[in-house]
């Protein structure tokens, strides 16, 4: 069975039908293939309805949808989200996630959440068009024997053997 959908100009139509005769409800339902339920919830809607019709005589539905519980964080995001992107950062699900999350039980957005990329990732990925970030140390490794410490250069790897 298919779902049927209507107009809200065919609503429209359906509550000035059934409020032409207040006992006409049920029959006007049934004459178009409603739930009388449903043409009394459109009856309470008929100012909305009327509305939308004048605003645009082809619009398809009221469009309800699921209502804003925070437009203001919403806004703030998206704004955030557009900023990272002139500035050719990349905003990740994870990312958003955390932010959503963080703003949503009353803190802001922590410093540490999302670190900017060093001066020296951006200038190599300008050059090699490279995605990821690069891993940089920033503590010095140190031989787990002795008190020396041991500087690793960018190239170099650290093998240990058990």
């Amino acid at each position: 069975m298919v779902r049927a959908t209507y107009t809200v100009r065919q609503k429209l139509q359906i509550v000035i039908e059934a409020t032409e005769d207040k006992a006409a409800v049920k029959g006007t339902a049934r004459r178009h293939g409603v739930l009388p339920g449903q043409v009394r919830r459109w009856i309470k809607d008929r100012d909305e309805l009327e509305t939308a019709v004048q605003v645009n005589p082809r619009v398809r539905s009221l469009n309800k949808g699921c209502p804003r519980i925070n437009a203001a964080l919403e806004e703030e995001l998206a704004a955030w989200i557009i900023d990272r992107r002139k500035q050719e950062l990349a905003v990740t699900t994870n990312q958003n996630t955390i932010i959503k999350t963080f703003k949503s039980i009353g803190y802001g957005v922590p410093d540490n959440a999302v670190k900017p990329p060093t001066a020296s990732a951006v200038e190599r990925t300008a050059v090699t068009g490279a995605t990821a970030d690069p891993v940089v140390a920033t503590e010095p490794e140190t031989d787990l024997e002795g008190d020396e410490e041991v500087v690793l250069e960018e190239d170099e790897a650290l093998h240990i053997t058990l």
